[in-house]
C-alpha cells in the first residue's frame, strides 16, 4: 500500500509540474503573456509579446511604468494632445544605453479611426528603446507580424519623432502604405487595410 500511495503522490507530482509549465508567464505587473486585446510587443530583441485586458495597462507597460493613468478608451487617447505629449517626452528624455527605457514607436488599431466608438476592439503598441531621429534611415523593424495581428491594420499613429511604412508581406515585400506619421484609414493608402505582414520606422 506504501508503495502504491508513493507512486500516486509521484505521478501527481509530476502532473503539477507539467501544468505548471504550460502555463504562461507573468511579468512584472502581473498579467500573463497572450490575454487580453491590448498588446505590447518590442521591437528590440526577440519581439516577445504581452498582452493586458486594458489599453491603459497596456501603456503602462509600453512606457516602462512612467504613464500609469492613459485613458481607457484608445481613440480619446490618440485624439487628447496631452496623453500624446507624454507619451513623445519619454522618447525625448530615452537613453539608448539604457536597457530599461520604454519608448513607444507606435499604436496600431483593428478599426478604422484609431477604433473610434470601438473601445473594446484590438490594439497592438510596439515599443523600443529609443524612438525616431527624423532622417530617411530606417530605426526600427519588424520583419514579421504576429499571425494574431497578421493583416489586421486599418489605422495607425507613430510617436518619438518617427514615421511607419505597413508592408503587404513579410519582410518589407509587397506593395506598401508609404511613410506616414499617422493615418486613420489604410483603405486609403495604397489599399492597405487590413493588409500589413511587416513595418518599418524611420
Amino acid at each position: 500500500m506504501r508503495n502504491v500511495i508513493a507512486i500516486s503522490a509521484l505521478t501527481a507530482g509530476l502532473a503539477g509540474l507539467t501544468i505548471a509549465a504550460v502555463q504562461p508567464a507573468a511579468n512584472a505587473s502581473g498579467s500573463s503573456s497572450e490575454t487580453g486585446n491590448n498588446c505590447v510587443v518590442s521591437v528590440d530583441g526577440a519581439g516577445s509579446v504581452t498582452c493586458y485586458n486594458s489599453f491603459t495597462k497596456a501603456i503602462a507597460d509600453a512606457t516602462g511604468g512612467h504613464i500609469m493613468d492613459a485613458p481607457a478608451d484608445p481613440a480619446a487617447a490618440t485624439a487628447d494632445p496631452r496623453f500624446n505629449s507624454r507619451i513623445n517626452a519619454l522618447g525625448e528624455r530615452a537613453d539608448a544605453k539604457t536597457a530599461r527605457a520604454a519608448v513607444v514607436l507606435e499604436i496600431a488599431y483593428e478599426d478604422k479611426d484609431f477604433n473610434r466608438g470601438q473601445p473594446d476592439n484590438d490594439i497592438y503598441v510596439f515599443k523600443a528603446r529609443r524612438g525616431c531621429d527624423r532622417d530617411n534611415g530606417v530605426e526600427h523593424r519588424n520583419p514579421d507580424l504576429p499571425n494574431s495581428w497578421n493583416d489586421r491594420i486599418s489605422s495607425f499613429n507613430a510617436y518619438n519623432a518617427c514615421q511607419a511604412n505597413h508592408y503587404q508581406n513579410n519582410n518589407y515585400r509587397g506593395r506598401s502604405t508609404g511613410w506616414f506619421g499617422s493615418h486613420g484609414r489604410l483603405s486609403r493608402a495604397n489599399n492597405m487595410n487590413d493588409r500589413a505582414s511587416s513595418i518599418q520606422w524611420r
